[in-house]
């Protein structure tokens, strides 16, 4: 298994992931974020093409097993709104539920980790959904502390 940053060209096959089972796996937990097949692979490049021309700083990892891509996180930076202080974001990350029990997710948190460290961030901010309590666990262990809650209302169901 490889994680290493991912090329601009590979990024359409992330968003295939991203959008393929992630999207799946998160929509089918919370009805109130919409139905799957509404996201869009398009939209997803559109807006990573977008952050790369801004030139705001943006990373995306990938894993790969025998050339198959098994998992990816992405993050970027930003300066807090009132704040004085640098924060690291992550955007996304993932792995597919058949190599979740190895090693695969703690690489890719450890690459993304490393590059907020090297860009030299004050805070980093992850995220987890309300149904993967385990995850929530994981990043106290790691040495987060619990910050917000987001509450989603479907306006049109």
């Amino acid at each position: 298994m490889v994680v290493r940053e991912a090329s601009y060209e590979e990024i359409y096959e992330v968003a295939d992931l991203i959008i393929g089972s992630f999207g799946r796996e998160t929509l089918g937990h919370l009805p109130a974020l919409g139905d799957a097949k509404d996201a869009s692979k398009m939209m997803f490049i559109r807006n990573y093409n977008f952050t790369i021309d801004k030139k705001e700083p943006y990373v995306c990892y990938i894993a790969r097993k025998d050339g198959e891509l098994i998992g990816a996180t992405a993050g970027y930076t930003y300066y807090h709104r009132w704040i004085p202080q640098k924060w690291g974001q992550e955007d996304f990350w993932y792995v597919k539920e058949e190599h979740r029990k190895g090693s695969v997710g703690i690489k890719l948190f450890e690459k993304l980790i490393d590059w907020f460290i090297e860009c030299k961030v004050d805070k980093i901010s992850m995220n987890h959904y309300s149904w993967n309590k385990q995850l929530g666990e994981f990043y106290k262990k790691n040495g987060f502390d619990h910050y917000d809650s987001s509450y989603i209302r479907d306006m049109k169901g």
